[in-house]
């Protein structure tokens, strides 16, 4: 039987940071008793450094990147922020995730770097609005960021009852455990089919000249397709090598042909309808 636990692992992406808009207590007491309303539904912010917000708008960016990019890897989710990494993208993604936290450490060093500065310019933007107790000092700043990748294999039921040694453990847990990793083994599956069908609708549906970029995309994803069949489906494979003959025979200018495009039209929707045809309605 193939074993969730041998074909992924349990990934998760934490990243925090600070945005500079502290809310402004004193405007929204203020607001909310001249409007008679209450404080809960009045919201004031700062933007504390003006103008020298963007080296958070920087950092906030590199963890947006890094976030998107390390959920294309994923093939479900686990619950409380965790998903479902394949073992065969494992090298990919930590190479991918290390060079966004590069990026991040780098963006975070640079802000510290130019703190005292951008407080001090902040203060002359405020006018005397602001003193320097309204913003966080130097430790309290560099607190504020966080970058880090967990990584941790799928138990099983055989390592639970080794671990915890009792003996009657596998009797009533074991079904519990291997009925939840099926569970999580179809969800992975319904994924991969569902980006799967979302590639070839890319194709089925062309009506005019391809792009370079919608070409990449679909080229991207169907490397990636093999790997992201943690279920170990043999529809799945199949319908993969099709793809993957069918785009390495794509001539990005002959699409301007309508001709061209109609044929990769039929060709692609061959592909889908004969993959949804007892398959689609399980998955």
């Amino acid at each position: 039987m193939n074993l969730l636990s041998d074909t992924a692992v349990i990934a998760s992406v934490n990243i925090t940071g600070w945005g500079g808009r502290p809310k402004d207590n004193r405007q929204i007491t203020k607001l909310a008793s001249e409007l008679a309303v209450s404080s809960r539904d009045v919201n004031v912010t700062l933007n504390l450094l003006g103008s020298g917000s963007w080296y958070l708008e920087r950092i906030t960016s590199v963890g947006k990147r890094a976030r998107a990019c390390s959920q294309s890897f994923m093939v479900g989710s686990t619950g409380s922020g965790k998903h479902l990494l394949p073992v065969a993208l494992l090298q990919d993604h930590s190479k991918k995730m290390d060079t966004y936290k590069n990026e991040f450490v780098k963006a975070v060093e640079d802000l510290a770097t130019n703190y005292d500065e951008l407080v001090k310019e902040a203060l002359v933007q405020w006018n005397g609005a602001l003193s320097k107790d309204d913003f966080p000092s130097h430790n309290e700043l560099l607190a504020k960021f966080f970058f880090d990748v967990e990584i941790s294999p799928i138990p099983t039921a055989n390592s639970f009852s080794e671990k915890l040694g009792v003996d009657d453990y596998l009797k009533h847990h074991k079904k519990r455990i291997i009925a939840e990793e099926q569970s999580k083994m179809k969800d992975a599956t319904k994924h991969v089919y569902k980006s799967t069908v979302s590639q070839l609708e890319k194709l089925v549906g062309l009506k005019t000249k391809m792009r370079d970029g919608t070409l990449e995309i679909i080229r991207t994803h169907v490397d990636m397709m093999p790997k992201l069949n943690i279920s170990g489906c043999s529809k799945l494979d199949a319908v993969h090598l099709k793809m993957r003959e069918l785009v390495d025979n794509i001539n990005i200018d002959a699409t301007c042909d309508e001709a061209v495009r109609d044929d990769l039209n039929k060709n692609a929707k061959a592909i889908m309808d004969d993959f949804m045809v007892g398959y689609g309605k399980r998955a």
